[in-house]
């Protein structure tokens, strides 16, 4: 124990806390078991650290962190570490790493729970590990939290070491020119929105933006890895997988054209139904329907999960209109929005069932009352135009 001890107070030491501070106060004493899932290069392990740093007592003992990447837990069980933990030096909050790496996580984990009431179990998991297979034993016993990308507000608090707030949907429809206003205070947004676009999505690396060549690591090891691991798929597939992706993350218009993809990689349409969804279980694209609508039928739209991602296919540059949406759907999916494909032209997208959204790049002399658009060349709007970079602040 005292091996994993010095390995967890080294990383302590070097960790830097991220702007996910309201994530990790909402974790209560009652949360016996806790998910926190999210894509690769999100900031898991930099999360479990900063809920360690804050809930560190007088005895710092009753925390201990640890990974399954350790080579230990090839031949100990998860359960056993836990127990030790647990009787023989007090614990009382258990971070597990990686946890879907362990075969056995699932059974130790349902274990933990009945034997060791006591102690709290606060684990990270791959995105692709979706509720339903977490299995039935723990179904209801775990509460699971999302870990998004950064929006652009935290992107610019952690940039500048400032506290900008988040706003709700009505506050910014109602009260974007004085926001705006509010923020611009602070920062001169329209610079460093493009970085945002380019970098900001996933959490800095050693104090520097993480590198296209990160990202693109991440994004072959979540399908090489997670995707593979997770939903037993034959190793032989993942060139047709990874030129689904590059497909859909070069896309100009967000088509859903199962057949098309079928025939341009060579599958099935069934094939590209599983394939969309294991895409979309490990938060590399987004799948947007109808009202009404959803999995296993298919999409209406496809966008890239965020504008990082589309960013890395080279030599492909994401166009414009395909950028603003792909941020305007990732913010508001973040937040807690439920977004939808209108029935009728003239806008982007469906907010909660009632709020229209049109992306403009530029100029446009046609406006419809009833839809709010969302301008890339607006530092502060006016009536229904807003600034879209302001709808970073949603979360």
């Amino acid at each position: 124990m005292q091996s994993f001890r010095k390995i967890y107070n080294r990383m302590l030491t070097a960790h830097q806390e991220s702007d996910r501070k309201s994530l990790i106060s909402s974790i209560t004493s009652s949360d016996r078991l806790v998910a926190v899932r999210g894509a690769r290069g999100i900031g898991k392990t930099i999360f479990l650290l900063t809920y360690a740093v804050r809930n560190i007592t007088a005895r710092p003992d009753q925390i201990q962190y640890v990974t399954m990447n350790y080579l230990y837990f090839a031949g100990h069980s998860l359960y056993d570490f836990a127990r030790k933990f647990y009787q023989d030096e007090g614990g009382r909050i258990l971070l597990v790493d990686q946890i879907y790496k362990y075969a056995k996580w699932r059974d130790d984990l349902y274990r933990i729970y009945m034997d060791m009431p006591n102690l709290r179990v606060i684990f990270s998991t791959s995105s692709v590990v979706t509720e339903e297979e977490m299995g039935p034993e723990l179904k209801g016993r775990v509460r699971i939290i999302n870990l998004q990308g950064f929006s652009f507000r935290q992107y610019l608090n952690i940039k500048y070491g400032l506290h900008l707030k988040a706003y709700s949907l009505k506050d910014l429809m109602e009260r974007h020119e004085e926001i705006a206003a509010e923020v611009m205070n602070q920062v001169k947004p329209k610079e460093d929105f493009e970085l945002y676009l380019t970098e900001g999505y996933y959490p800095p690396v050693e104090d520097n933006p993480l590198s296209s060549a990160k990202l693109t690591k991440n994004i072959n090891m979540m399908l090489e890895v997670d995707v593979v691991y997770v939903h037993q798929v034959d190793i032989s597939y993942l060139p047709k997988m990874r030129e689904l992706l590059f497909q859909i993350c070069t896309q100009d218009k967000p088509t859903a054209n199962v057949t098309r993809f079928a025939r341009s990689i060579g599958a099935s349409r069934a094939t590209i139904a599983n394939y969309l969804k294991y895409l979309d279980d490990a938060e590399l694209i987004r799948t947007v329907y109808k009202e009404g609508n959803e999995y296993p039928k298919k999409p209406d739209q496809i966008f890239p999960n965020d504008t990082n991602i589309a960013g890395v296919m080279y030599p492909h540059r994401q166009s414009t209109c395909m950028r603003l949406k792909t941020f305007l759907l990732s913010q508001f999916e973040n937040a807690g929005y439920r977004v939808n494909v209108p029935d009728k032209p003239g806008a982007d997208f469906i907010v909660d069932g009632e709020h229209l959204f049109a992306c403009v790049d530029g100029k446009t002399s046609r406006f419809r009352s009833e839809v709010t658009y969302t301008f890339s060349n607006l530092l502060v709007g006016h009536d229904n135009c807003l600034p879209i970079w302001l709808f970073g602040f949603l979360y």
